[in-house]
């Protein structure tokens, strides 16, 4: 017999002939047929008889515990009205004064717990004295136990009530007491009996978690009932199925559902059982349906072992079943996959290409990590195309930037040269048209020193080489400086260019770097601003803490605009806001700014409506950290950290 470790999938065809052009789900089908079938059976016919038994040994005990609950209470009810014989005996000897009735009272409570109150009334039912002593006159005269005891000159038992003086659930027992020719009515002795200690029953009853224990009227209504007593007192629950049953019958069980719509088991039973009387009480323990399933588990010891074995059969039966329809051929797709995470992109499954599922699948599966071959080898030649490219740019431009920059230098200081000849030998400084033209000149050859300044930055920035060299400068003196410079360019564009600012504003920051940005975006609203009025505005903003720590420079145009499709990309390299080729420009000077300000750790943004301008604001600290300052910090703050 053939290994099922076998990965080459040879002796396949001769053990799986029958089975070849079956589709996948007949083969799992037949998988999970063979494998689940006797568990299933044995597992459904184990459950049935757990539940079974389950359900009967929770009726027993539920019914047990309702009886024991009922013969309980009768207990205490027939001993309250031996107690309340006693203390009438008594009473010709106690009763001389309310403090005496009281102590009397307050003695026997502390013998018997069980009970709220004791106490005694006159016949009209008005509060004479007691264990408790009310704030107020109180009367009795409406209580049924009351009535009762004096229309029968007996002991009597009241309906389920709360206690004015106690607030708590109770059924109180009254006696009447007669002088000693026994007709005339002398005084009415009561005890409340407290009905909270059934609750015990629910700890010593040994009943699934989530059992109820609730007591009712004759009428339906709700006594007392554990848990959530003083959310169910007093609630009518006539009307439910179960409840009718209950009142109904003496004792039994029903299943039906409670207020919250649970479903449980009834077991009930009465008090006063069996001959009813007014004051009936009927004993309900309620058991939750969901516990006959946690009962179930309580069985499955015994046939654990029956299982094992059955578990043992299925677990051969999946793995020879498997390993003949499955296993074999989906394990060699397996590590053809694991091949390809390899990155060894010529492996193939070596699996025939049959019509079955597993036959398309490998076809599929050769097909694809045939693709991806051929689109990693493009994908390598593009990269390699790409990395010379890129390489091939930053050469040309550092070349390119050094190259120009010699002889802007040497045009600029001719340009320097003839301004200072021409203010010794002409006289007052030399024609107009002179100094418009060198004016001019000194403008372009500045633009010119601008750009190259721009693709040095390109460079630097590329590399993360950007340098940022703060000193103590003056704010508004060097962006006025520089609105100035750049006045004559905006002129000549036909735009006039406007500064407002504080006098002065100290700071630290590096002047070059803001020189340069304000080049850039001046420069950008002169080349959009279609001869319109710009304006740069220097304020001091506030900063996280709330003082004015921060600088905020506007520079805002009324021209062209920028299109909403093209906002988002203004700040990116060798992008334009407009369509190349109407406006002259290599598409970096706005991504310098961008440079500029994250390494002055400040931020820009832009706002713009086209035909109506746009408008750029930067926001920076009022000093500047320099390019390593942030750095070191961070390291001295690390020192300094114990351990």
């Amino acid at each position: 017999m053939t290994s099922s470790d076998d990965l080459s999938g040879r002796g396949g065809p001769a053990r799986t002939g029958r089975w070849r052009g079956a589709g996948l789900r007949t083969r799992v089908l037949a998988l999970v047929v063979l494998t689940l079938a006797p568990a299933a059976a044995l597992l459904a016919v184990s459950a049935f008889e757990q539940h079974t038994q389950a359900r009967e040994a929770l009726e027993r005990r539920a019914l047990e515990v309702a009886r024991s609950v009922a013969d309980a209470e009768r207990r205490a009810l027939t001993e309250t009205g031996e107690i309340l014989r006693l203390v009438g005996l008594a009473a010709q000897d106690h009763f001389d004064t309310p403090e005496a009735c009281a102590d009397l009272m307050r003695r026997v409570m502390r013998a018997y717990p069980r009970y709220h109150n004791m106490a005694s009334v006159t016949p009209e039912g008005a509060y004479e004295c007691g264990a408790l002593t009310p704030d107020a006159p109180l009367s009795v005269a409406d209580r049924a136990y009351f009535r009762r005891a004096v229309a029968t000159g007996a002991l009597a038992i009241g309906d389920p009530q709360i206690g004015r003086l106690t607030g708590s659930p109770s059924i109180n027992v009254a006696l009447p007491v007669f002088d000693e020719a026994g007709v005339t009515l002398e005084r009415v002795l009561f005890a409340a009996i407290d009905l909270t200690w059934l609750a015990s029953w629910l700890d010593v009853g040994d009943l699934p978690e989530g059992t109820i224990l609730t007591l009712l009227d004759a009428s339906g209504r709700v006594i007392i009932r554990y848990p959530d007593e003083d959310l169910w007192f007093g609630r009518s629950l006539a009307g439910l199925a179960w409840v009718d049953v209950v009142l109904s019958q003496r004792m039994g069980i029903v299943t039906g559902f409670g207020p919250a719509g649970e479903e449980r088991l009834f077991a009930f039973t009465t008090i006063n059982e069996p001959s009813p009387e007014p004051g009936d009480v009927h004993v309900v323990v309620g058991i939750p349906m969901l516990a006959l399933e946690r009962g179930v588990e309580t069985h499955a010891g015994r046939n654990l072992l029956l299982l094992a074995l059955v578990g043992l059969v299925t677990a051969l039966l999946a793995w020879y079943g498997a390993d003949l329809f499955v296993v074999r051929r989906t394990r060699a797709l397996v590590q053809t996959a694991e091949a390809l995470a390899r990155g060894d992109l010529a492996a193939r499954s070596g699996l025939a290409h049959e019509p079955d599922e597993l036959g398309q699948l490998a076809r599929a599966f050769d097909d694809m990590a045939a693709s991806v071959q051929t689109a990693q080898d493009a994908r390598e030649r593009l990269i390699t195309e790409a990395r010379e490219a890129v390489r091939a740019r930053e050469e040309f431009l550092s070349v390119a930037s050094h190259e120009l920059k010699t002889p802007l230098t040497g045009l600029s200081l001719a340009v320097q040269a003839t301004r200072r000849m021409a203010g010794r030998h002409l006289a007052g400084g030399g024609p107009t048209w002179l100094e418009e033209n060198l004016d001019a000149m000194a403008t372009q050859i500045e633009r010119l020193n601008q750009m190259i300044a721009n693709l040095l930055d390109l460079k630097q920035a590329q590399s993360g080489d950007l340098v940022i060299l703060p000193t103590d400068e003056d704010w508004a003196a060097v962006a006025r400086e520089a609105v100035r410079r750049l006045r004559l360019a905006a002129e000549q564009a036909g735009s006039t260019l406007t500064f407002e600012g504080p006098e002065a504003l100290p700071g630290r920051f590096d002047r070059l770097r803001l020189e340069q940005l304000l080049f850039n975006l001046v420069g950008n609203a002169v080349k959009y601003g279609e001869g319109q009025p710009i304006e740069v505005r220097l304020t001091q903003a506030a900063g996280a803490g709330g003082g004015l720590d921060r600088v905020s420079i506007e520079v805002e145009d009324h021209g062209i605009g920028i299109s909403p499709d093209r906002l988002h990309t203004v700040f990116d390299r060798f992008t334009r806001a407009v369509t190349p080729g109407a406006y002259a420009g290599l598409g970096i000077g706005l991504w310098v700014v961008r440079r500029i300000v994250e390494g002055m750790q400040g931020e820009v943004e832009v706002t713009s409506q086209p035909g109506q301008g746009t408008k750029f604001q930067v926001t920076l600290p009022r000093s500047v950290r320099g390019s390593g300052e942030a750095a070191l910090e961070a390291e001295a703050d690390r020192n300094s950290r114990p351990g």
